[in-house]
């Protein structure tokens, strides 16, 4: 097998696997899977996640359509004995069903700078955050925004908190009630604004929220990626 690269890649796939991702470490089982949703991130994961894994593992990723209750969601699957083990041996990922609550960034992670923790956080918010625009105060229309970075796992969130503040983010806190998760969230246009120039997003399910609020001043509610899409095409800017 190939060499595991090391780079600013990696970073970010930590981020994805900390948010959506499950890794399966049971021998004879090596395996990535990555859930999202069949509408709103396909783009992001046909374009982007799937080209991401085969650079850095070397393997061929397959992408998956999955229908259950829910309706239907995509799943990327990638079997590598190679690159699973370094991520649980050498990076220091948890696995397996724990991984829910359990999951922190890795230390010798967190120490390698802004330049690179950043990606963590980036990879998390494309897979499992969200980006949204509601009333409030002045803000009439659905044009105050706020960035929402959901996790079950404590630590991992009190991690995220420390790597935010420390870079002159405010990110305050909401503990889960009825789910077990707990949120912490960015609020304004003050802090999104910080978010894209520092941080940003690869999954065009946020980016194109962004946009159309950047465009026309407010980004309506419940609108697909497709809808976002027609709205970037109409309107100038």
């Amino acid at each position: 097998e190939t060499e595991v690269k090391q780079d600013e890649a990696i970073f970010e796939l930590v981020g994805v696997l900390l948010g959506d991702g499950y890794i399966y470490f049971r021998p004879p089982w090596y395996r990535i899977e990555i859930s999202g949703n069949s509408t709103e991130d396909l783009p992001y994961f046909q374009d982007y996640l799937l080209l991401l894994l085969q650079d850095l593992s070397g393997r061929e990723v397959h992408l998956r359509q999955c229908y259950d209750r829910k309706g239907s969601s995509i799943r990327l699957i990638l079997n590598s004995k190679k690159f699973v083990t370094h991520l649980v041996k050498e990076i220091g990922l948890v696995y397996g069903k724990r991984k829910a609550e359990l999951a922190e960034v890795p230390d010798g992670l967190l120490s390698a700078g802004w330049k690179m923790t950043r990606l963590i956080l980036r990879g998390f918010a494309d897979t499992d955050g969200s980006l949204f625009f509601g009333r409030k105060g002045t803000y009439r229309k659905y044009s105050y925004p706020t960035i929402e970075l959901k996790s079950a796992s404590l630590k991992l969130l009190n991690q995220f908190k420390a790597l935010l503040q420390s870079n002159e983010f405010a990110p305050r806190w909401r503990r889960g009630h009825k789910s077990k998760a707990s949120v912490l969230y960015l609020s304004g246009r003050k802090q999104l604004l910080k978010w894209i120039n520092e941080i940003g997003f690869s999954n065009p399910k946020h980016l194109t929220k962004y946009q159309v609020w950047k465009n026309i001043g407010y980004c309506p509610p419940r609108t697909t990626l497709r809808d976002r899409l027609q709205i970037l095409l109409t309107e100038p800017g």
